[in-house]
């Protein structure tokens, strides 16, 4: 889903899961108009169900996509889901993003719902403010906002930042601690984070759940990968042994 961009050029990645239904247009017209108000320049250019997608009119022109329940067949037969809606934007800002529903699975597993966005970096864009937005609307599980190192990039689909942040979750696991984490009721008693903002970082609660910031500033870890991952080390001091599960900083060259 994430285009390549030149590794010198930061990259917003912005992931927010929950386990509350987002299907209904009401919340998909909300969260398109937070979309757009964040930054005119996400405005997508391309829309849809799958890899097929259609020019973007307005935000209306997403409701026929919007929570579409279909039959798919499958090795074991076939699954009625709902399709994930996509879109995509080549110009500045050079974007994308997916959408997922939660939903249930054939054998009554919930299956969380989850925002992805990938874009391009500009200074003029509140990211912070979105990602706030974002999961009081949808009264996120869990919610990361970053900046990868070159390090940290995926290549052949995997990353050592945080692949698979649904897998993750369902093990009652966080896959790793982002520049801007929040932590949702799940998650909330995992350690003293009154204490984290006495040691000096940016806490705030949010939505029943904390948002926890590394750094004020959203380029740091691009920036100074090795400070941020020392910091992220100590960090991870603060909460049990297994609640990430990537437990390893990436190597620099």
């Amino acid at each position: 889903m994430v285009s390549a961009r030149k590794s010198d050029q930061p990259t917003i990645e912005f992931d927010v899961l929950t386990a509350n239904d987002i299907s209904d247009w009401d919340f998909g017209h909300r969260f398109f108009e937070m979309l757009i108000g964040t930054d005119p320049h996400l405005t997508p250019e391309k829309i849809g169900n799958s890899d097929n997608l259609t020019k973007f009119e307005n935000i209306g022109s997403f409701e026929p996509h919007w929570g579409r329940r279909v039959r798919l067949e499958g090795p074991f037969g076939p699954s009625d889901v709902l399709w994930p809606v996509a879109w995509r934007r080549s110009k500045k800002l050079e974007s994308e993003g997916r959408i997922s529903f939660t939903d249930i699975s054939k054998k009554g597993n919930l299956i969380f719902g989850s925002i992805f966005v990938s874009s391009a970096y500009d200074e003029a864009t509140d990211w912070l403010r979105f990602f706030k937005e974002v999961c009081e609307l949808t009264k996120a599980t869990a919610g990361f906002v970053h900046i990868p190192a070159e390090v940290e990039r995926r290549e052949n689909g995997y990353s050592p930042y945080y692949p698979g942040a649904g897998g993750s979750i369902l093990k009652k696991q966080l896959p790793n601690i982002a520049w801007a984490t929040y932590f949702g009721p799940p998650f909330a008693t995992e350690t003293d984070f009154k204490k984290l903002a006495d040691l000096g970082y940016h806490v705030e609660e949010l939505a029943g759940g904390y948002l926890l910031l590394m750094s004020d500033n959203i380029l740091d870890s691009f920036n100074d990968f090795p400070t941020f991952s020392r910091r992220r080390v100590e960090l991870k001091k603060q909460f049990r042994p297994d609640l990430f599960r990537i437990t390893e900083e990436a190597q620099m060259p």
